[in-house]
């Protein structure tokens, strides 16, 4: 098995650690995205005027 340098192996595991980071915050927003819409059609479905009822 070809073994890295030390310093390869550091570059390369914080490369990942990076990618990992990137891709977790991506799905962040992306859920936080969906959420907004969801309100957003919450909103428009709700007759104007009339107070909301949240039902748990």
């Amino acid at each position: 098995m070809n073994q890295l340098p030390p310093q390869k192996e550091t570059q390369d595991f914080r490369r990942l650690c990076e990618q990992v980071e990137r891709d977790r915050e991506s799905r962040k927003l992306a859920i936080l995205i969906e959420r907004v819409k969801r309100q957003m059609e919450n909103q428009k479905a709700d007759p104007p005027g009339l107070p909301r009822v949240r039902v748990a």
